[in-house]
């Protein structure tokens, strides 16, 4: 073989040998495998994929379970038995909408439930398509409490009071508890003699009580 015969094949085998290795580095591997990965997403599980047309499963986690009507009523009837204001049974069953048309109609056991219900209930009520959201629960119930009042109901009177007190709304409590008392109605007097907050009320506050009371007669049609 001549020395020009054995240098051409030296340069093809360097050749084949450089292809080859150039073919299966790591790095290339590497970079095609990066290829593949980004044009082909990663498949995705049961668990992932969304119910397409049926929005939120009624059985994943962050459904919201609708209130049992059963356990709701039963709690409310407990409640104003206990209070000595309940309503007919008729009243228990009947929605928002239903309740509203008979209280502007006057009928106090319809104002009741109104107020019992956005009071304790606001939860539940965000499931009737006629729930008032003009103002804040409690207030919507307030105003329920004074119509049924005005129709005769004064035994809510210190009920309003001693639920203000509780919830450490301590101007609306005094305020009302003078209401009260104007009536004759005494029976919270030891729950406001041992509340802390009503011991601490400064000269201020007995004064915005005072006047909160006296914008709630003159509601009722009453003086102080």
């Amino acid at each position: 073989m001549t020395r020009t015969n054995t240098f051409v094949s030296l340069a093809i085998l360097a050749a084949a040998i450089f292809a080859f290795s150039s073919a299966y580095s790591p790095a290339r591997h590497e970079s095609a495998k990066l290829r593949a990965d980004i044009r082909a997403p990663k498949p995705q599980s049961a668990l992932e994929r969304p119910m397409n047309g049926f929005g939120l499963s009624p059985f994943s986690l962050g459904a919201p379970v609708p209130p049992d009507p059963t356990e709701i009523i039963k709690q409310r009837k407990q409640i104003m038995t206990a209070g000595g204001y309940t309503t007919p049974e008729k009243y228990f069953y009947m929605n928002v909408k239903e309740l509203t048309d008979l209280g502007r109609a006057g009928d106090v056991f319809a104002s009741l439930q109104l107020g019992e219900r956005y009071w304790n209930e606001a939860k539940s009520l965000e499931y009737d398509p006629d729930m008032d959201y003009s103002d804040a629960p409690k207030n919507i119930a307030v105003r329920h409490f004074l119509v049924a009042i005005r129709e005769g109901a004064g035994n809510v009177i210190p009920i309003v009071a001693k639920r203000m007190l509780e919830d450490g709304e301590i101007i609306d409590a005094v305020a009302w508890n003078m209401i009260s008392q104007r009536g004759g109605q005494l029976e919270n007097q030891k729950s406001f003699n041992q509340s802390r907050n009503f011991s601490k009320l400064s000269y201020e506050q007995l004064n915005a009580a005072q006047k909160k009371a006296n914008d709630i007669a003159s509601e009722l049609g009453i003086t102080l």
